[in-house]
């Protein structure tokens, strides 16, 4: 089998192939493609090519306020240095200066993003990168607006940090609000896109909606917490959260103690960072740790200590020959920088990776495809003889009729099965409260509701949430059968307006329609109605089938049958669950002498999970009724166009310019189907790499596929 890297140089050379062909179709005239549409798709390959070259892994890195996450970025990233300068007293001191603003106050205002881009990319992202903002009042359609390259520390901390100075930002972009920013680099160590999410615990109260979007593209998470600390009671709901995440997906969570180089000094003779990791790792063990399974599969080894610092350190003194170029390289060792990138680039050969570059694929292949159906439709109306032009224009005339006859009908056939649907699978929610109170009245009895006491509970909560949803016969496999059956009505329907006409037609072929493929694209090009294939395609991504023994068996291979409730929603809701004891902490007195009271919350907070669930199922759902429609939409638009070109032809029935078409452009549809299939080739070897890596029980390869 291939290695990753093997496919990545194949994939590049391939989309390569594509650009070229895409831009070639500029010799075809304005009637072939608008100017502004090829040098917008030639972009969008060129960003794919990017895409597959570099940012093979998404991480996301969370963690208490100051934990350091933006300093262990820059680390990980090798875009953090080290000089020895002077205080103001005159005293030498260490100073760091990384990608990302960096200081002992809490730092991330917004979402950062550090994203690694080739070197010969459109934007200069050399040095410290090229920065780029979406600001709240952003077009939808063009959301980022680029700050330009190797922004300082200054302008940054401007645009995404919380105590940045405004007058550090560029004129226009003073008092305007900041919702995400991104950082290209096109010099890194990782093939990874970091997601550098504001911590717990701050005044920011959008973290839920940050981590929501986190959830949809995150391949595993890191939790940083400081070694000078470790976790606390301040911690049990970020960590619960990512429990939940990780018992609906099966993805690994990375444990990270950073800044051991500030927590050397000895006690008892062991190092203070040393005893900070043996009470971070029973801390752990006792709130999570319940069985073996989850001991192994979301605990893992346990924080591994780690030091940006001292590998910066150890940089600089290689850098300046301060020690003959060993004591630099055994500090480099005692930071376990690498140790932390051995276990990403472990996440990425375990499936990540090759599912990475399997979507790059589909997704390049889409975009060549659509540009290749009215070039095959042009092409097969010229080589249509003179004399069938008559019959040709009479079956496609049938046709279309049978669109427009048809479609409505189907359509509002599959919006009465979708509300039958989700009806069923409303019913099957009807035994949550049940479940909880089974689970939950004891334990809530049992203690004194402090914190420790209701981090028990809410673990015990998402345990009992994420079991329920996912059994035989629950909410997942009711949703999952359904939604199979409505993807069974809508080929039903589109078969129906397809018609079984025997006679012989070389014009618009039919194209296939794949409902998996609808709502597991991330292309964001399909045309859309009321709700749209982008917005939900989002939160499907990372839709898997039931959880079985905590870990998420993938969607490669499956049929509609496997797609389950969005990953957001779901973990979302488990957390929903584990809130109501915010407020039976709030009620304590009253709870603990009204038990009935208890039972009402966990009713009600039962009910409104039930609705925000059906709501995620509805969306699917039209979802898939949308791109029926669009499906339709372009069929007959294709069909219309055919039979104006067929008009043209029977008007002035000259066989030379038909010729000269077909000569022109044969070669260019003969490439495109070439391209197309060495993509689907591609997109197979990878889809198959990410398998087989999961069977062989790859670290991190269980949710990868």
């Amino acid at each position: 089998m291939r290695s990753i890297d093997e496919m990545r140089d194949e994939l590049s050379g391939v989309l390569g192939l594509a650009e070229t062909w895409v831009g070639g179709l500029r010799a075809l005239g304005e009637r072939a493609l608008p100017a502004a549409e090829i040098e917008a798709e030639v972009r969008r390959l060129r960003g794919l090519r990017t895409r597959s070259l570099s940012g093979r892994l998404n991480v996301g890195l969370v963690g208490r306020q100051s934990a350091g996450k933006s300093f262990l970025i820059s680390g990980l990233q090798g875009g953090l240095t080290y000089s020895l300068t002077t205080d103001e007293d005159g005293d030498l001191q260490d100073s760091y200066d990384g990608v990302l603003p960096i200081g002992v106050n809490a730092t991330t205002a917004c979402p950062t993003t550090v994203v690694p881009v080739e070197a010969d990319g459109p934007n200069d992202a050399s040095g410290r990168g090229f920065l780029r903002v979406q600001f709240a009042d952003s077009p939808w359609n063009s959301p980022w607006t680029d700050v330009g390259p190797n922004p300082s520390a200054e302008v940054m901390a401007a645009y995404g940090a919380v105590d940045g100075d405004q007058s550090k930002r560029l004129p226009e972009h003073r008092g305007r609000v900041v919702l995400q920013i991104e950082l290209l680099l096109s010099r890194y160590r990782l093939p990874a896109k970091l997601y550098d999410l504001p911590g717990a615990g701050g005044a920011d109260e959008e973290l839920d909606v940050v981590m929501k979007e986190a959830w949809d593209h995150a391949d595993c998470f890191i939790y940083v917490s400081h070694a000078t600390a470790g976790p606390d009671a301040h911690d049990l709901d970020l960590m619960r959260d990512l429990y939940a995440y990780h018992l609906r997906t099966g993805r690994q969570v990375l444990w990270v103690l950073t800044g051991i180089d500030r927590a050397e000094q000895a006690e008892d003779g062991r190092k203070a960072w040393k005893i900070v990791k043996e009470k971070s790792d029973e801390y752990l063990r006792d709130r999570f740790g319940n069985s073996s399974d989850a001991v192994h599969r979301f605990i893992g080894e346990g924080f591994l200590p780690v030091s940006p610092a001292l590998e910066a350190k150890a940089v600089h003194a290689d850098a300046v020959g301060a020690d003959s170029g060993t004591g630099g390289n055994a500090v480099g060792r005692n930071s376990r920088m690498d140790e932390l990138r051995r276990r990403l680039t472990d996440v990425i050969e375990g499936g990540a990776g090759q599912r990475h570059l399997a979507d790059v694929a589909e997704e390049a292949m889409r975009l060549v495809r659509r540009l290749r159906r009215p070039i095959a439709d042009t092409l097969a109306t010229h080589r249509v003889s003179v004399a069938d032009l008559d019959r040709q224009q009479h079956i496609v005339s049938e046709r279309l009729d049978r669109v427009k006859r048809e479609t409505d009908k189907v359509l509002s056939e599959l919006r009465n099965e979708s509300e039958g649907a989700l009806r069923t699978v409303r019913r099957s929610f009807g035994g949550l409260a049940a479940a909880l109170h089974a689970g939950l009245d004891d334990l809530i009895d049992s203690g004194d509701l402090k914190a420790e006491h209701v981090s028990e509970i809410n673990v015990r909560q998402v345990e009992i949430f994420s079991e329920w949803i996912a059994a035989a016969g629950g909410p997942d496999q009711t949703w999952q059968r359904q939604l199979a059956g409505l993807n069974d009505r809508a080929a039903t329907g589109l078969r129906l307006i397809r018609g079984t006409d025997t006679r012989e037609s070389q014009l618009v072929a039919w194209e296939a329609f794949d409902g998996r493929a609808v709502l597991l694209s991330n292309d964001g090009r399909q045309p859309m109605s009321a709700y749209g294939v982008v917005k939900t395609a989002a939160t499907t991504m990372g839709v898997v089938s039931p959880v079985v023994g905590g870990v998420a068996m993938g969607l490669a291979g499956l049929s509609l049958a496997a797609v389950a409730f969005p990953v957001a929603a779901t973990v979302a809701a488990a957390i929903a669950m584990a809130k109501i004891t915010d407020v039976v902490k709030e009620r304590e007195s009253a709870l603990q002498k009204a038990r009935t009271y208890r039972k009402q919350l966990i009713d009600g907070q039962a009910d409104r999970i039930r609705d925000s669930l059906v709501a995620a199922a509805k969306e699917q759902a039209d979802t898939l009724i949308d791109a029926v429609e669009a499906h339709l939409v372009r069929y007959r638009h294709r069909l219309e166009r055919t039979l104006a070109q067929i008009a043209d032809r029977v008007a002035a029935p000259d066989s030379v310019a038909s010729r000269e078409t077909v000569l022109r452009l044969g070669p260019v549809e003969e490439r495109a189907s070439e391209i197309i299939a060495s993509l689907r080739a591609i997109a197979d070897a990878a889809e198959d790499a990410a398998v087989a890596a999961a069977r062989a029980g790859v670290p991190g390869a269980a949710d990868s596929v």
